[in-house]
């Protein structure tokens, strides 16, 4: 290999020498670029035939009409500072022929080199707003504005940034053909990203438009740990599409790798504190019973009861011999197993046993489904031997402050508790209300607790109830009630639990599909 790439630099070294340029470029793509990148003292000659040979496609083609999988070839020889310059003049060549389609195009390439350059951002806007694509325009308009310190181009930023109210996203109604674009970008992730990129936005520019372009793309910035662009991406996605809850969700995650811990907190509560008001509005009679009995309970009880208090208790719901399958299924193997996940641990057919017709009937009135794959779970607490996992659960949290979803967790005892064995205690709520969190640790998912004045011990004490449970029955709990393991020093048996949580559509991780 050494042998023939030395003979390549020679022959390829020569050519350019003698002005054949292109010619000394097809012995060079003749050997993989990987390897000239693992020769840095041959790759720094190599990437001078590269710019050259670009730079002279487009002396002959200014538009780059003819040649620009050749062109494109030769950028990824270069330096992205180099590739973004050159793709740039070919922005501004196609912008001023009258050629936005080509320019955006262009563009895509630019932004895939140097996602952060703001002379990119600014050209990706101009681009994108004369060709149509409004979303994918106020985006890097709003990244290269407050960076701009020339008057004349800030303005026309600001310009471009008032076009967000002829969004094509807001109707999020997806159709055939930005359907085609989404699958027909994936043939390019690995092999072009500026392709990838340009056909991502067309379909978010068609008439039936489609936001997981945009949010394709915010992906691709937040993996590249572009964390700023790939936020302006997922917040312009948020106010477009208010029910797209994952983009939400990955907005969330940039402000977790940036440890803007304040500004995570806050956002959870007020968005979460919104989405439970809508998902089932604090209304009905308060004299409602939410400890029921499962031969007398139906799905509208359940949600009447869910109303007024937040809870619905059902005595003896799921058959024994279930039960007995999902410990065989966790704990035979290692009977000290302290964590689980039914996506993983369990068959379908335990999973749907799990779920009776009552508890997907509600579901489906409410409009959720699941369970969700990525934040169901099951556990084993020992009272004598704590984790530090375990300790953070006897501190009250709200479930959609922790997981960031507008949610019903169904809570499942998978032994007899709340007496000799730690059960749970819980907040009946009729306000919706998402306390003032804080997080306790980082690394834990279960890492939002409570703190808020109004949350005292005192009111916890005479409002917080903690039910002595038998396998078998389920408690189905709002994700905004306040719960915590309940935990005495009377308490020394262990206590094995699993929750299914059930979310609206939008803002699933990983549906198991049982409703």
């Amino acid at each position: 290999m050494v042998a023939k790439v030395l003979e390549t630099v020679n022959r390829a070294v020569e050519l350019f020498n003698l002005g054949q340029r292109q010619e000394a470029m097809v012995w060079v793509s003749s050997v993989p670029l990987n390897t000239w990148i693992e020769m840095p003292d041959f790759f720094q000659a190599i990437q001078a035939i590269a710019l050259a040979a670009a730079q002279e496609l487009l002396e002959t083609d200014k538009l780059l009409s003819r040649e620009p999988e050749t062109f494109e070839l030769y950028c990824k020889y270069l330096p992205p500072v180099n590739q973004q310059q050159l793709w740039l003049s070919v922005v501004t060549a196609r912008l001023s022929h009258g050629d936005p389609t080509g320019a955006l195009l262009a563009a895509c390439h630019a932004l895939a080199a140097q996602p952060e350059g703001v002379s990119v951002q600014a050209l990706m806007a101009e681009a994108a707003a004369h060709s149509g694509a409004f979303d994918a325009a106020v985006i890097f308009a709003r990244a290269a504005s407050d960076r701009i310190e020339d008057g004349p181009l800030r303005e026309r930023m600001t310009q471009i940034i008032a076009l967000e109210n002829r969004s094509k996203i807001r109707h999020h109604n997806a159709g055939g053909l930005a359907v085609s674009l989404l699958h027909q970008a994936e043939a390019y992730r690995a092999t072009s990203a500026g392709t990838f990129f340009y056909q991502k936005i067309q379909a978010t520019a068609c008439p039936d438009a489609a936001w997981q372009g945009l949010f394709d793309i915010g992906q691709c910035f937040a993996y590249q740990s572009h964390n700023r662009l790939a936020m302006i991406v997922f917040e312009h996605i948020a106010e477009m599409v208010p029910s797209a809850g994952i983009a939400e969700q990955a907005y969330d995650e940039c402000l977790a790798r940036a440890e803007q811990w304040t500004n995570q907190v806050e956002r959870r509560v007020r968005k979460m504190q919104a989405e439970m008001l809508a998902l089932l509005p604090p209304e009905g009679d308060v004299c409602a019973d939410w400890d029921l009995n499962a031969a007398q309970t139906s799905p509208s009880q359940l949600i009447d009861a869910l109303r007024a208090h937040g809870v619905a208790l059902i005595r003896g719901l799921i058959d024994p011999a279930i039960i007995a399958q999902v410990r065989a299924h966790v704990f035979a193997e290692n009977p000290e197993r302290r964590f689980f996940k039914p996506a993983e641990d369990l068959p379908r057919e335990v999973i749907v046993g799990l779920v009776p017709e009552s508890i997907a009937s509600t579901m489906r009135q409410l409009n959720l489904i699941g369970p969700d794959g990525g934040t169901s779970h099951g556990r084993q607490i020992f009272p004598n031997n704590l984790t530090a996992e375990d300790l953070l659960t006897t501190t009250y949290h709200q479930d959609s402050a922790v997981f960031y979803q507008p949610l019903i967790n169904m809570w499942v005892p998978l032994d007899d508790c709340g007496e000799t064995a730690p059960g749970l205690s819980i907040v009946p709520e009729s306000t919706r209300q998402i306390f003032a969190t804080r997080r306790v640790d980082r690394d834990s998912f279960e890492n939002f607790a409570i703190q808020d004045p109004s949350f005292s011990s005192e009111y916890q004490e005479t409002t917080s109830v903690a039910p002595v449970f038998r396998a078998g029955d389920v408690l189905l709990f709002l994700g905004t009630v306040p719960h915590r393991t309940h935990l005495t020093s009377s308490m020394v048996e262990r206590r094995r639990s699993l929750e299914l949580r059930f979310v609206k559509p939008s803002w699933i991780i990983e549906s198991l599909n049982i409703v």
